[in-house]
């Protein structure tokens, strides 16, 4: 009997030895944890300076006011968040994307000890999408007329978008020619866009990839574009806004479908033209289109 509780003894001190040493641990840890804390606080590592460069079209304070928001307050209750060694840079980079739809990339980094630099990366314009249907907006009636190239309509309601399709910004009314239009459905992470404000949505992926090698070899090749249709099942239309090397396709739209290849659809292209525009003989209608949905077959269409 004597021998067990002499055992039974030993255990309990050793569960208070044991007990001690971790809260003895424990409040070191806190100890350390709040010292860090008020280190994290001190004046000497305050960021007091925000720069911001890269940016030309977002202004330089609305960048700013969403840095110092995130700065605002502390982690764990403790240590600084406006600290030049633990700000939130991921935080802060994430929340400059969402709040300008405009920024492609951005880079925060610490400068010294109470400054940070934010690197912007602008989007830049490439196209205008305009809706889901160029005609609805009457523009078919109006080419029709022969009115492209000799008067410009205003073209509103339309939306900036990059070179990859995604839509950034609301662009103000233009002049018809100064940026390509696009017309087609628009897609976001969730599917189909139907309905809504078209922000941070794009033009269908899978399209824009068809349309966009093509429409940059007419542009390099044949002459401006003015505006890109993307037709259901796969057809699209591009409209040649002033061709000064084959002046017969000024105005006219190039119908074709998403399993051509660019080069082959220009070749077929320049190979037609000859022979429906011979060089002696000057045009006595107006084209309308050229269809080159039929391989080899080129077909024009005059007014």
């Amino acid at each position: 009997m004597p021998r067990t509780v002499t055992i039974i003894v030993r255990i309990k001190e050793h569960i208070r030895a044991w007990f001690s040493h971790v809260v003895a641990v424990a409040l070191l840890v806190f100890l350390f944890f709040v010292t860090g804390g008020g280190i994290s606080q001190h004046e000497s590592f305050k960021i007091t300076q925000v720069d911001v460069i890269g940016n030309s079209t977002i202004d330089r304070e609305d960048i700013v006011d969403v840095i110092k928001e995130k700065l605002q307050g502390n982690y764990y209750f403790v240590y600084a968040r406006d600290n030049s060694s633990l700000f939130p840079r991921r935080e802060i980079e994430a929340g400059l994307v969402e709040k300008f739809p405009r920024i492609q990339n951005v880079v925060v980094h610490k400068m010294d000890a109470h400054t940070i630099v934010a690197q912007v990366t602008e989007r830049k314009p490439f196209a205008l999408w305009c809706g889901k249907d160029a005609d609805g907006r009457g523009l078919d009636t109006k080419r029709r007329r022969g009115d492209t190239g000799r008067e410009r309509f205003l073209l509103a309601d339309c939306w900036f978008l990059d070179e990859t399709g995604f839509i950034f910004d609301r662009a103000p009314t233009f002049s018809e020619g100064v940026y390509l239009e696009i017309y087609g459905p628009l897609e976001s992470a969730s599917g189909i866009l139907k309905g809504v404000e078209p922000l941070r949505a794009r033009v269908q992926e899978s399209r824009f990839v068809r349309v966009y090698p093509f429409e940059r070899t007419l542009n390099r090749d044949v002459g401006k574009t003015l505006r890109v249709i993307m037709k259901p099942e796969g057809q699209y239309g591009i409209i040649v806004a002033v061709s000064t090397k084959y002046p017969m396709l000024t105005g006219a739209e190039i119908r074709f479908k998403d399993s051509d290849n660019s080069a082959e659809l220009l070749k077929n292209l320049l190979a037609a033209i000859p022979t429906q525009f011979p060089p002696s003989a000057a045009p006595f209608r107006k084209l309308y289109y050229v269809d080159l949905r039929f391989g080899n077959k080129v077909v024009f269409g005059f007014e």
